[in-house]
């Protein structure tokens, strides 16, 4: 098997514009990241991901299969091959595109299928998880600077005074949480 790349004057293979999950890796490592093909030839696929991989890099690539109502349950086919060619994002927050070259293939059925599948949700649990933090963390300083803006006023009555600095607090101590929760610690344990 060779990972010598494609010579720049060969016939590209028609593709297809299929937009399935796929599954990748790094041939070699256990974790599976998730993605989304944007087309599929007989010689590869570009896919959409967020983690990047260097051009020429060993890569499997795991697509799904449709089911035939057998017994075997969920079937995927992997293929091994390199990444041939890494597209930059047109805009910030986009995926990387990633056109995968195959040398080779498999197909793979129950518990490799599921563990793939259990990667890529994993992965995508992660990815909310991180929006979320990312826009609690926005909300909670916009309520902090109000709060402080409010306080600075002069002749503010004391009760809305007591109340805007409640909320503040309240605000700040959420803030400690989300940061807990944002690097994996349990703030209950420390009570």
């Amino acid at each position: 098997m060779s990972n010598a790349p494609i010579s720049p004057n060969a016939v590209r293979a028609a593709r297809f514009p299929l937009h399935l999950p796929v599954r990748y890796r790094p041939r070699g490592t256990r974790r599976w990241y998730a993605g989304r093909t944007d087309n599929i030839s007989c010689s590869g696929v570009l896919f959409r991901c967020r983690q990047r991989l260097k051009q020429y890099e060993p890569v499997e690539v795991m697509l799904p299969l449709p089911s035939d109502g057998t017994t075997l349950g969920p079937m995927s086919v992997v293929f091994g091959g390199y990444i041939a060619r890494v597209s930059e994002p047109e805009r910030s927050g986009r995926r990387i595109g990633l056109a995968a070259a195959f040398l080779d293939f498999r197909f793979v059925a129950g518990a490799e299928e599921a563990e793939g599948a259990v990667a890529a949700r994993r992965e995508a649990i992660a990815l909310r998880r991180t929006k979320m933090i990312h826009t609690l963390n926005n909300q909670l300083m916009a309520i902090v600077g109000n709060c402080d803006l409010l306080l600075m006023r002069e002749g503010l009555d004391e009760e809305v005074r007591e109340t805007l600095a409640r909320i503040e607090d309240a605000a700040i101590r959420i803030t400690a949480a989300v940061r807990e929760w944002q690097t994996g610690s349990d703030p209950e344990q420390k009570n």
